[in-house]
């Protein structure tokens, strides 16, 4: 495979230009350079020598000035761990935040940390003994905080998702396909992780898994014996629904507040007084076959969050 041609996605391929070089020690993009040749520009693998093609704006890319052998992922890999390294040391030395998202298996949810934060150092190729991760961010106390790992085609070492699981490290992947990817790297706002089995929530104390948002809904119907205009409350959690039975004092209070009116009743069904939604005009109590009926009227309302829960345990 030549250097100009990169593997966009699985199925196909299209020309892939490089867009940087190596300058005395530094990555300098194909923009900053006149068309030619540039005896100071070299290749990040093999060091030879880089020529500038600027005939179009989008075809716009360095080349090796005579043939070689470099392996085109080895090249971008290289690219991409330089600009993220790169990246993340210019925020810590400008003191400006840089944001990392990511979308998580674990949760299901999205989430939004800073990458500066408590970071004092990054280390490109840290030597962890055995292994040479990528990019690792260092704290004040110079402990090991986060690994980054940059991926083209393989999948991440093995034995760095290993060391990072054993001591709860986090770990982020960042996978290029395309160019723009390149480019996302060094002009992006925000980095977005392609991958990681890193977490921020609480984990439950008896399964393990990470908590989920407990988010209270208040709607509007009408009672299932007198039909009269009542506010029905439940919480919803991982799409479960919960009956004021479960809910906290806290919520009860608050659910009150917006309109309903939660009182301890006594359940045929459940064979005791419990908290139910009570209609303010006959005094029954609202069960859980009629909940779901309210429940369906929350579909597309935000809910309030009132802190976190399990429903697995």
């Amino acid at each position: 495979m030549s250097l100009e041609t990169f593997p966009e996605t699985e199925s196909k391929s299209r020309p892939f230009k490089m867009p940087y070089a190596k300058c005395n020690g530094s990555l300098i993009h194909i923009s900053e350079v006149e068309s030619g040749l540039h005896e100071d520009c070299r290749c990040p693998l093999c060091n030879r020598s880089l020529v500038a093609h600027k005939g179009s704006l989008k075809g716009q890319h360095f080349a090796h000035a005579a043939e070689s052998n470099c392996d085109t992922e080895t090249v971008i890999h290289l690219i991409g761990k330089q600009l993220l390294s790169d990246k993340v040391e210019a925020a810590i030395r400008e003191g400006l935040p840089l944001c990392l998202t990511w979308h998580c298996e674990d949760c299901d949810g999205s989430h939004e940390i800073d990458l500066t934060q408590n970071i004092d150092q990054v280390s490109l190729e840290h030597d962890l003994g055995t292994l040479r991760p990528d990019v690792v961010l260092l704290t004040h106390h110079n402990e090991l905080a986060m690994i980054l790992e940059v991926v083209v085609n393989n999948s991440p070492d093995e034995r760095v998702l290993a060391y990072c699981t054993d001591r709860k490290i986090p770990f982020f992947e960042f996978r290029l396909k395309k160019m723009g990817d390149l480019e996302a790297l060094r002009d992006s706002q925000k980095l977005v992780a392609t991958w990681t089995a890193f977490c921020p929530r609480p984990k439950c104390g008896k399964c393990g898994q990470s908590l989920q948002p407990r988010k209270l809904f208040v709607v509007s119907g009408k009672c299932w014996s007198c039909h009269s205009s009542m506010k029905v409350a439940f919480i919803d959690c991982e799409g479960y629904t919960i009956d004021p039975s479960q809910m906290t004092p806290d919520e009860i209070a608050k659910a009150n507040e917006l309109g309903a009116l939660i009182c301890d009743n006594y359940s045929h069904t459940m064979n005791r007084v419990t908290a139910s939604n009570t209609c303010p005009t006959c005094g029954l109590l609202t069960g859980n076959f009629h909940l779901d009926d309210f429940a369906e009227k929350a579909e597309g309302m935000a809910g309030i969050q009132t802190g976190l829960g399990c429903v697995r345990c």
